[in-house]
């Protein structure tokens, strides 16, 4: 028995052959207290929760940039945004309900049930509701240029302590970075030019990418130009808006994905080694590499547990081949200590895993007492947990 959410990561977590519950249709706010705490069905869309939130004078603290994830589904995955001086999406989470495999239901609210719940992979039960600690509502001044890649790695300490959310995106063939960087503000935001954003946004960022990357896909060996050609039509510009409106933006271009966590301070090297197996190894592919950064996290299970943190994410085309792509990369990012992110393809299984996780037992334990039978484990998760133990 398997909960799904939005369908929105690439693995096979909510893949069963028996039942799947949907809980689309749980999506109400139910409460707002006097300290920012909401409490809100587990179904409701990140989207659909930031325009809410946003209606009571409120926000996460960050997010990441896709918003059509169920709530549940993004804090079960460790979905993050970035930025050192803030978590993701579950590190707001307060208390949460689970109905176990018998019907039991769970108020989980402190210690190390909550740190296993807050991203259980849905081996645990089907989360109903939670709490989240939000914030005042913000806004977002965002800065974009295109850098030399080699002085964004020199400079890379001071962007960081300077950027309340940095993000990078690389381009594949050459030495050039887009470079992201989001300061939080109190002040409006800016009018926006209907015409200008759609051209920015649908497009720029979608149709014609799109339509680079099919191209790219189909003709691998254009995919160094296309980079390239990318690379250089890509420009500046500055935007102020609501906080959730600047984190999240529409992604039409389709794609398959790996996303390592790496410690903070291995950034620059991985980086480094991974540009440079593409170009040793002939990767034929034009989508850029995204770097983003976070702080440390003490959810059990989390990619970022007990240190700062990058995420280096290599991305595909689905009309390209990503088999040998992922397959040259992944060693390089778990030589560096990675942890796979739970919603992006990797290969390792629960004996590799177990090692690059301090409380792996104590998860363990945890997901016996909720659910002893493995009511909520298949074939997949068995994969990454191994199978309940009781």
């Amino acid at each position: 028995m398997r909960p799904i959410g939005s369908s929105h990561s690439f693995t096979q977590l909510c893949v069963t052959d028996d039942v799947q519950i949907d809980i689309a249709e749980l999506r109400q706010l139910i409460s707002v207290d006097n300290q920012d705490r909401v409490r809100v069905q587990a179904g409701i869309t990140l989207h659909e929760l930031n325009r809410t939130l946003l209606r009571h004078g409120l926000a996460l603290p960050n997010l990441g940039d896709i918003d059509v994830q169920t709530l549940a589904g993004a804090a079960a995955t460790g979905t993050h945004g970035t930025g050192l001086k803030f978590g993701n999406i579950s590190q707001t989470i307060e208390s949460m309900r689970i109905m176990a495999a018998d019907g039991t239901i769970h108020e989980i609210d402190g210690g190390d049930e909550l740190r296993a719940a807050r991203i259980s992979l849905g081996a645990l039960g089907v989360v109903t509701e939670f709490t989240l600690q939000c914030v005042p509502a913000f806004r977002l001044h965002r800065r974009q240029s295109v850098q030399d890649l080699d002085t964004v790695l020199a400079e890379l300490p001071t962007l960081l302590a300077d950027t309340d959310h940095l993000e990078l995106y690389l381009f594949p063939h050459t030495r050039r970075v887009l470079l992201l960087q989001s300061t939080r503000t109190d002040e409006a935001p800016w009018p926006r030019n209907p015409v200008k954003h759609w051209v920015e946004r649908d497009l720029v960022e979608n149709g014609a990418l799109g339509a680079l990357m099919w191209t790219a896909g189909r003709l691998p060996a254009a995919a160094p130009w296309i980079s390239r050609f990318v690379a250089a039509l890509a420009g500046s510009n500055e935007s102020q808006d609501e906080s959730a409106a600047v984190f999240a933006s529409p992604r039409k271009v389709k794609f398959t994905e790996m996303e390592y966590s790496l410690p903070l301070a291995n950034a620059r090297e991985a980086i480094a080694t991974a540009l440079a197996a593409i170009e040793r190894n002939r990767h034929q592919v034009a989508f850029p590499l995204e770097v983003r950064f976070t702080q440390a996290d003490d959810a059990l299970l989390a990619p970022a547990y007990g240190r700062e943190s990058m995420y280096l994410a290599v991305h595909q085309t689905i009309h390209g081949q990503w088999e040998s792509y992922f397959r040259d990369l992944e060693p390089i990012l778990v030589g560096l200590g990675g942890r796979p992110h739970w919603g992006k393809r990797h290969t390792l299984t629960a004996e590799q895993l177990g090692e690059r996780y301090p409380e792996w037992q104590t998860f363990q334990e945890i997901r016996a007492r909720l659910d002893p039978e493995g009511t909520f484990s298949g074939g997949y998760l068995n994969r990454l947990l191994g199978p309940v133990s009781p």
